[in-house]
């Protein structure tokens, strides 16, 4: 039962919907939920068999952080890699340093790879994957940070797992790669090391500022 602090039944308004009931200290109000945070979905690709990219634009000041999420990836004609590239102006490379850790479950070992010496055009984000097997599949998040920010350099980092298959067993890579242009970044592709995708879909979404 609400009450306004004297045991005197208070019901109030349904104002908007959508609001939440909030104290004042004397009453219960109705307001508008707290913002911030929320991913707000921006571009959705869908993935055929054949294509050799798969790429999602649309990145720009409204949000400083963005999310994109690959979904049943798959990869066919002996490939067994994901490469990553983002795009500035209309070319896509990179000028990358990264560090990235690798865990296999057919395996004790962890391994892992990194780049300090010379920057790279791409990043391999997802290594010896299966691209023999229909049934071999990847998932991943790959987020970035402040791509419109034009006064400092680009930051991305990412997970990836995948279940290879043949065996079967379960891959995962995790990583961070420092992209150094101070351009802004409006798009990230993604590319098998030779063959083609077999299919899945990727989707940028957008973190609210506040």
């Amino acid at each position: 039962m609400l009450t306004d602090g004297l045991f005197n039944k208070e019901i109030p308004s349904p104002s908007t919907s959508g609001n939440v009931l909030t104290s004042d200290g004397n009453h219960w109000v109705s307001q508008a939920a707290a913002g911030g945070g929320s991913m707000n979905l921006i571009q959705s690709v869908s993935i055929s068999a054949g294509d050799t990219t798969a790429t999602v634009t649309g990145m720009n000041s409204t949000y400083d952080r963005f999310v994109i999420m690959g979904s049943q990836i798959r990869i066919q004609g002996g490939a067994s890699q994901i490469r990553v590239t983002r795009e500035v102006g209309s070319a896509y490379t990179m000028s990358a340093r990264y560090s990235q850790f690798n865990f296999q479950s057919n395996t004790s070992s962890i391994s892992n790879s990194n780049q300090n010496g010379s920057d790279q055009a791409f990043v391999i984000i997802g290594q010896s994957l299966d691209g023999t097997n229909a049934n071999s599949t990847t998932m991943f998040e790959f987020h970035v940070d402040k791509p419109s920010d034009t006064s400092l350099n680009k930051l991305y980092s990412y997970n990836l797992r995948s279940v290879i298959a043949t065996d079967p067993y379960l891959k995962q890579s995790t990583g961070v790669i420092y992209d150094q242009t101070t351009s802004a970044v409006t798009g990230i592709r993604f590319y098998p090391n030779t063959g083609s995708f077999l299919g899945g879909a990727i989707r940028l979404y957008g973190i609210s500022n506040s």
